[in-house]
């Protein structure tokens, strides 16, 4: 009973969202035209109490409390399938995640190459593709003496997976409470904590810049923005203040595409003629503008 009364007065909880790419309830703020969610750092499967004592530790796949509104899941008002961001198959990338309340802990990051934005994304397609950072380690330890910050993360893609729509899900488990693991061994941040989760709708093109799309397989466009992450608010650093940058140019590759295609505007040319770009799977990666 001792044990458990820490354990209580000690459930206090974080705060946290995926920034870059954008997670599903975080994309308006990039000025992407999607639903609006101030809540969007608070996505922890409806609280501790909910999901340990409510649930038995079931959680949403995206933050959701388990049993729903699956909100952020397909058919969720969040989960529109607008793609956040493009990468390349096998690549190096960087996930940045802004953390607003820091109780320390571990990220871990998940692929699955869902390809229809209608369908919910399971845990085990998730499982297959627990991601490496360079080192091979899958967990990103943080610090709760960080205080309010952004991290950034660089994770290995799988080589050969592309998708016109994989969904990448950021876990945060932090190390809120006390508590003891299976083996016996208990420390701050031991047993069950406080989850949080973000999922972003994502492309990937094949490690040569091919697309993924195909005439019955296209997400719907989305305006696939530059990201400069910016800097946080004043005040309580809940707020965040992206700086957008939209391409400018007809036809040609967009700044995204650039970052992983140093031949973008050329790839455009080549395989989107026209003042349309079209076939519809240069929708993302080309961009006509006024």
């Amino acid at each position: 009973m001792a044990f458990l009364g820490v354990a209580l007065i000690q459930d206090t909880t974080g705060h946290g969202r995926m920034i870059d790419p954008p997670g599903r309830s975080t994309m308006w703020r990039f000025n992407f035209q999607t639903p609006i969610n101030y809540d969007d750092h608070q996505l922890s499967c409806g609280g501790f109490g909910v999901q340990w004592s409510g649930n038995n530790g079931k959680c949403g796949v995206c933050g959701d409390p388990w049993g729903g509104p699956l909100d952020n899941e397909a058919g969720g008002k969040y989960a529109t399938g607008t793609i956040a961001k493009t990468y390349k198959a096998g690549e190096t990338i960087s996930v940045r995640v802004q953390i607003t309340v820091n109780h320390g802990g571990w990220f871990e990051f998940r692929l699955c190459p869902n390809n229809d934005p209608q369908k919910r994304v399971t845990r085990s397609c998730l499982d297959r593709n627990l991601l490496a950072q360079p080192n091979g380690q899958n967990r990103y330890q943080i610090n709760a003496g960080d205080g309010i910050t952004v991290y950034t993360v660089n994770l290995v893609l799988p080589r050969g997976l592309t998708c016109s729509q994989c969904v990448l899900q950021w876990k945060w488990n932090t190390a809120t409470n006390w508590g003891c693991e299976a083996s016996g061994q208990c420390c701050q941040g031991c047993g069950h904590q406080e989850e949080f989760y973000s999922c972003a709708d994502i492309t990937i093109m094949s490690s040569t810049g091919s697309s993924p799309y195909s005439s019955s397989n296209v997400p719907p466009a989305s305006a696939n923005p530059a990201i400069d992450i910016g800097t946080l608010n004043s005040g309580n650093g809940i707020g965040f203040n992206p700086v957008i940058t939209p391409s400018s140019i007809s036809c040609l590759g967009t700044q995204i595409f650039h970052s992983i295609q140093s031949n973008a505007d050329d790839w455009c040319k080549s395989n989107c003629p026209g003042i349309s770009c079209s076939p519809a799977y240069c929708t993302d990666a080309c961009r006509v503008t006024q």
